[in-house]
């Protein structure tokens, strides 16, 4: 099982590969600069960041952002969970507020403002 644990996506069996597949659209050269390794009991801890090139479209609720040719580079945590020999779940913490900023993405902070002051729930 492949977890995105920050976007809440669960990936199993035939599925595994479609986060690879998503990914590889929109950065075609992507790659892991792997950092530290850290190994707990049955548990193997990585300091990485995911590298690549901005290449292909970037699909949002309200539309396209467009490739830009960019160097992007988002800090990440694995985690591995190993069971008789064999990896039972890889849990990825993907930086998905480092790759925002670094798409020009920023937080609309003012809509949040002006919503939460109209919130009287």
């Amino acid at each position: 099982m492949f977890n995105n644990v920050v976007a809440g996506e669960s990936f199993r069996g035939e599925h595994l590969g479609d986060q690879v597949v998503t990914m590889g659209r929109l950065v075609p050269d992507i790659h892991r600069e792997l950092h530290r390794f850290h190994v707990m009991g049955n548990i193997v801890a990585v300091e990485l960041t995911v590298e690549g090139t901005f290449a292909g479209p970037f699909e949002t609720p309200v539309g396209v952002i467009q490739p830009t040719g960019a160097k992007r580079s988002v800090p990440t945590a694995d985690f591995w969970y190993v069971e008789d020999g064999k990896i039972k779940e890889f849990n990825c913490y993907f930086g998905i507020s480092a790759l925002l900023a670094q798409l020009g993405v920023r937080p609309d902070f003012a809509s949040a403002v002006t919503g939460a002051a109209g919130d009287n729930g």
